[in-house]
């Protein structure tokens, strides 16, 4: 299983593309944070028909979006996985507290909650103790593997 983040042009095009790369996946839509500025995003899961398939995936939707990156979760060196769950009146505090510390994150509007994803190169023990200060939320985290494209 793999997964990629990216940026939600073309949104016909990622999911016609999905189909050649992936047996099977699923596309959900997200609010992306890249360098501060919020955007459509996408998350894309699913299994590769060849190995490097996720890889090649997002470099073709990079080039044909004109975008500067997208994360690639499943493969490569390992990362932290850190997922929040906000409820919605606690959405603005936590968000303040990610952009102190990630430059890029993902959030997913979900019935009665919001799903923050954050991939980091390590553990950012500040980020945690902050997040819990600031809201009593904590952050789960899990070690994936990641790299950029």
């Amino acid at each position: 299983m793999r997964t990629i983040y990216t940026e939600n042009k073309n949104p016909d095009t990622i999911k016609k593309w999905a189909g050649l790369y992936f047996d099977n996946y699923n596309i959900q839509k997200t609010i992306g944070v890249w360098k501060g500025q919020e955007e459509n995003g996408v998350k894309i899961s699913g299994s590769e028909k060849k190995p490097g398939a996720a890889g090649n995936l997002a470099a073709s939707i990079i080039a044909h979006n004109d975008q500067d990156c997208a994360l690639v979760a499943g493969e490569g060196d390992d990362r932290i996985l850190y997922k929040v769950y906000a409820e919605h009146e606690k959405v603005k505090a936590v968000r303040r507290v990610i952009s102190r510390y990630f430059d890029a994150y993902t959030f997913i509007n979900e019935p009665g909650q919001v799903v923050f994803e954050i991939v980091a190169d390590g553990y950012a023990r500040e980020f945690g103790r902050e997040l819990i200060s600031k809201t009593g939320i904590p952050a789960f985290a899990h070690v994936i593997k990641a790299h950029l494209v």
